[in-house]
C-alpha cells in the first residue's frame, strides 16, 4: 500500500511538472493569527537552547529537523521573549510540528489534474499540528494541538475570496511563525501570578 501511495505521488508530481501545473498555497483563515507584537516583550529575554523534530504522519522526518529549527529560531529572535544560544542556557524549547495528511488522495488529485493539463482545477490540504515544551527554572511549561491547515490549490481551482496565496514554502514558514506565537502567548500567560495550566514542577 505504501509503495503504491509513493508510485503515485511520483507518478502526480511527473504530471505537474510535463504540464506546468500552477502550484498556490494559503493558509487557512480559521487558525491563529499573531504578531510578534500581540506577546509582552520582557526587559531581557530568556537564553533557551532549541530543539525541533519535524514529523511526516508522526514519522520523524530527520531531514527537516534542520529547517525547522532555523524557522523556529527565526520566530523566537522576532518575538524578544527568547533568545536561542548554544551555550550557558537557562533552560531549554523542544518543538514538534506534524505534517498530517492522506498523502495517497492527494498524488490522485495532483495525478488528476496534471493528466488535464490543468484545465481540472483541485486543492489537497496539509494539517499541521505542534507541540511545544520549555523547561526552565526547575518548571515544564507545554502546549500541544496548536493546528493549522495549508490548502493548496492546483491547476484552475479557485481561490476563495480574501484568500492570500503564497508559495507553499512561505505558507509553511508562516504556520509556524502562528503556532509558535500562539505557544508563546500561553507560556507568556501560565507565568501569570494564580495562573493555572500546563505548567508543571520538573521531575
Amino acid at each position: 500500500m505504501l509503495r503504491s501511495a509513493r508510485l503515485l505521488a511520483l507518478l502526480a508530481v511527473a504530471c505537474l511538472a510535463a504540464a506546468c501545473v500552477a502550484q498556490r498555497s494559503f493558509v487557512d483563515p480559521g487558525g491563529p493569527s499573531l504578531q510578534a507584537g500581540d506577546l509582552v516583550r520582557p526587559a531581557q529575554p530568556l537564553h533557551l537552547t532549541v530543539r525541533a523534530t519535524m514529523l511526516v504522519d508522526g514519522l520523524h522526518e530527520e531531514d527537516g529537523d534542520d529547517l525547522l529549527r532555523e524557522r523556529v529560531e527565526r520566530v523566537l529572535l522576532a518575538s524578544g521573549v527568547i533568545e536561542p544560544v548554544l551555550e550557558h542556557a537557562e533552560g531549554e524549547i523542544q518543538v514538534f510540528l506534524n505534517d498530517a495528511g492522506d498523502r495517497t488522495a492527494s498524488a490522485a488529485k495532483g495525478f488528476g489534474t496534471g493528466l488535464s493539463f490543468g484545465a481540472a482545477g483541485s486543492s489537497i490540504e496539509d494539517n499541521y499540528e505542534m507541540t511545544v515544551t520549555i523547561t526552565q527554572a526547575g518548571r515544564t511549561f507545554r502546549s500541544a494541538g496548536l493546528r493549522q491547515v495549508i490548502h493548496t490549490l492546483l491547476g484552475q481551482a479557485p481561490a476563495p475570496p480574501g484568500a492570500e496565496m503564497l508559495e507553499t514554502s512561505a505558507a509553511v514558514e508562516r504556520v509556524i511563525r502562528q503556532l509558535l506565537l500562539e505557544a508563546l502567548v500561553q507560556f507568556q500567560r501560565s507565568k501569570r501570578p494564580g495562573a493555572t495550566g500546563s505548567t508543571a514542577p520538573h521531575a
